[in-house]
């Protein structure tokens, strides 16, 4: 017996040809033929992609880095209206001490 004898009703109709609709889709993806237009199609419908893409797999030896804000330090240098650093008399001393400039 053929195998659309076997679909009896439109909504088995619409799931075979959902079905075989995705296999098409992700063959023309798995090799990088899928048009821009149909990507935007299939978007739009909400069928999502089973694969990544070759260009978005991610490196097995990559580092996972976590992005966080870091306070300002304590002893921070300000600067004034005209740009220039404003030291505390803490800071003056222990520049003084180290022969640098203030």
């Amino acid at each position: 017996m053929h195998k659309s004898k076997d679909l009896v009703t439109l909504k088995d109709w619409q799931d075979k040809a959902r079905a075989k609709q995705l296999a098409y889709w992700d063959a023309q993806q798995a090799m990088g033929t899928l048009p821009a237009m149909k990507q935007r199609f299939y978007q739009k419908l909400g069928i999502t992609q089973k694969r990544p893409r070759n260009g978005s797999r991610r490196d097995p030896n990559a580092m996972d880095v976590d992005t966080q804000k870091t306070e300002p330090a304590i002893d921070a240098i300000h600067t004034g209206t005209d740009g220039r650093p404003q030291f505390t008399e803490r800071q003056v001393e222990t520049l003084k001490i180290l022969g640098r400039c203030f």
